[in-house]
């Protein structure tokens, strides 16, 4: 058995997957011979982790380090977007112009 197969099958409610760029709770496991796999907003997932409506294309994935940074970078970036820059002094946007192009290095 492989580590993916490993980690659905110990899929309980309540557990987070990531469907996606975004994270879902599991709550519910059915099905003893045909286990499916109940995620708000979805219809279940098969044992192989494989969303059961014909028409998607969703799976359901570990959550790791890398989608929430992937959560928190587009969070940031659109606080950043939607910020009244009017109200930012010169001197700040000068500081923050600064430490972004230092970032780029």
């Amino acid at each position: 058995m492989d580590e993916r197969q490993e980690w659905l099958d110990s899929l309980q409610a309540g557990h987070e997957v990531a469907i996606g760029d975004s994270i879902w709770k599991v709550y519910k496991i059915s099905g003893r011979k045909h286990r499916k796999i109940h995620v708000d907003g979805y219809h279940p997932f098969d044992e192989r982790g494989i969303n059961s409506n014909p028409w998607s294309t969703a799976i359901i994935e570990p959550v790791t380090k890398d989608l929430h940074d992937r959560i928190r970078r587009r969070f940031l970036v659109q606080k950043l977007s939607n910020k009244d820059w009017k109200n930012v002094s010169i001197d700040t946007m000068e500081k923050l112009l600064e430490i972004l192009k230092n970032g780029d290095s």
